[in-house]
């Protein structure tokens, strides 16, 4: 799954998406919103339909079935939540787009 998703980028999609293990990006792991929290790598967003696929077969090799479920509902969750923060002040909503999400491989 890992090779299938490497080789499905593009030169410049795969200098964003990977890093080296000893990289100090392998200790940036946080569930705060990218705003809180800058992130680099390879978001949903930058990817063909193909390439996507190709993602979630790689999250899916790593977790549990009852794990994949819950990382994917956290993704959609993403447009509920843009929805209920919508009334906040400009200033202090967050980005909520699930397609937002970086991949990151060492």
């Amino acid at each position: 799954a890992a090779n299938r998703f490497l080789g499905s980028l593009s030169t410049v999609q795969g200098e964003q998406a990977t890093f080296a293990l000893n990289s100090e990006e392998r200790l940036r792991f946080h569930f705060v919103p990218s705003e809180m929290f800058e992130r680099k790598g390879l978001t949903l967003r930058e990817m063909t339909d193909q390439q996507k696929v190709y993602a979630r077969d790689l999250i899916r090799t790593g977790l549990s079935q009852r794990g994949y479920l819950t990382a994917t509902q956290v993704i959609e969750l993403e447009e509920v939540l843009g929805v209920l923060e919508a009334g906040r002040p400009v200033s202090r909503r967050l980005d909520r787009d699930p397609e937002k999400y970086y991949n990151r491989m060492f």
